[in-house]
């Protein structure tokens, strides 16, 4: 899974909708961008891949244990779908390419139990393949075998731009739902999610190189077509390797989704890799905890399709707002320095000068703050996030978010 950054530019238009190279493009109302007209990741895709903590060294029965485990914890109430497969089974003799749909006859056999498995459970199916050479076969064994998500990396293309379009085409004139995901190359016209960065680490670090560059995306986040800074590191731990700390796990969870960002999960949710340093139990739970947070999750899959944006403290301690479908907008100051520190935002910020009070709920607490009037101020750790609702109206979360929170806790 190699990433590279995509720099395509959207032309404005003022039709509804329009015909690009023989598929039909449509304009999101809201944020008036042309996008894939396939049906699917009408909100950000979420999921699990096996790149980040398993690479080569996964096979079928990894993908079934993790589908799995994703039900057991409740990772899948909460709405991570998809189980993908990233690059090659490394135990039996195939070749790394007989993993491609339309490449190998090798590859209906091996995908088709594991679709059928996975379907069973109520889940989808990712594949992952460097390039479709032949578009037409690639979308016949896709339809053949029933799979849900298309990661199309096609690393080292001399030309990935109309690779990308012949693929899209292929896959929308199939008439299956399928998230089409891409590397650079891409726009949203083409796919439903395209990488903005490089591939993601385990450290601090790694991930706020992947924060950035798409911070340049975000006007470009709608319904059917949403900037990638790859996988979530949450949970990730390598033998010998810095990881993470719960604070800094958090920040990265609660960023993605004020970023709208697809929400992959790349940790290893079987605690069974040799090559992973698995945590324990307690840190496995605290794990699932940041993962599950279902009031972040919605903020994430709110049907306006809107990403979050910094308004102040770029770099250091920023302030994002995010505008929400019922009107509330959620808050994340977000503090990138080395220190702890007092982090605020006013209601004239929020847009909201005139009101006579703002109510807010914590999103990390999961508990109604006190309203206030004026600004609001909080303490925040060094390489932390602290993520709120905010209202001039009482604040009401939704039964079915606080069900599937006690839900996703209950195999404790």
């Amino acid at each position: 899974m190699k990433g590279m950054t995509g720099h395509c530019q959207c032309i404005p238009m003022v039709l509804k909708y329009t015909v690009l190279s023989g598929f039909i493009v449509i304009f999101c109302a809201v944020t008036g961008i042309p996008a894939l007209n396939n049906g699917v990741a009408r909100t950000p895709p979420m999921g699990w891949s096996t790149f980040n903590q398993f690479g080569g060294g996964w096979t079928a029965s990894t993908l079934k244990t993790a589908a799995d485990s994703l039900i057991a914890t409740g990772l899948r109430d909460c709405g991570y779908e998809y189980v993908n497969c990233d690059g090659s089974d490394g135990t039996n003799d195939m070749r790394y390419d007989d993993f491609w749909p339309g490449v190998s006859t090798k590859f209906v056999p091996w995908a088709q139990p594991i679709a059928d498995y996975l379907h069973g459970k109520g889940m989808k199916f990712g594949v992952y393949m460097t390039t479709v050479k032949d578009p037409a076969a690639t979308v016949r064994d896709i339809n053949t075998v029933g799979i849900d998500y298309l990661k199309h990396d096609n690393w080292g293309a001399t030309n990935c731009a109309q690779d990308y379009m012949n693929a899209s085409a292929a896959i929308l004139a199939s008439k299956r739902p399928v998230v089409y995901s891409t590397n650079s190359c891409s726009d949203t016209t083409i796919s439903n999610m395209w990488r903005t960065g490089p591939d993601i680490g385990p450290k601090w670090e790694w991930w706020i190189q992947n924060f950035d560059p798409n911070y340049l995306h975000l006007s470009k986040a709608g319904p059917g077509h949403w900037p990638d800074p790859d996988m979530l590191e949450v949970g990730c731990r390598y033998v010998g390797q810095k990881f993470l700390s719960y604070d800094e796990s958090r920040a990265h969870f609660s960023m993605w989704c004020m970023m709208s960002a697809p929400l992959i999960i790349g940790f290893d949710v079987t605690r069974t890799h040799v090559f992973n340093a698995a945590p324990t139990i307690e840190e496995y739970a605290r794990y699932i905890g940041i993962l599950s947070n279902t009031e972040l999750i919605s903020l994430n899959q709110d049907t306006i399709g809107l990403a979050g944006r910094r308004i102040k403290g770029q770099g250091a301690l920023e302030v994002w707002v995010k505008n929400c479908a019922d009107g509330s907008k959620s808050v994340a100051l977000f503090n990138r320095t080395a220190s702890a520190a007092d982090m605020s935002i006013n209601q004239s910020e929020l847009g909201w000068g005139q009101a006579s009070s703002i109510y807010v709920r914590d999103l990390w607490l999961h508990e109604d703050l006190p309203p206030f009037t004026g600004t609001f101020t909080k303490r925040v750790a060094t390489h932390a996030a602290e993520v709120y609702r905010m209202s001039p109206q009482p604040i009401q979360t939704p039964t079915e978010v606080l069900r599937k929170m006690d839900r996703s806790t209950a195999w404790l």
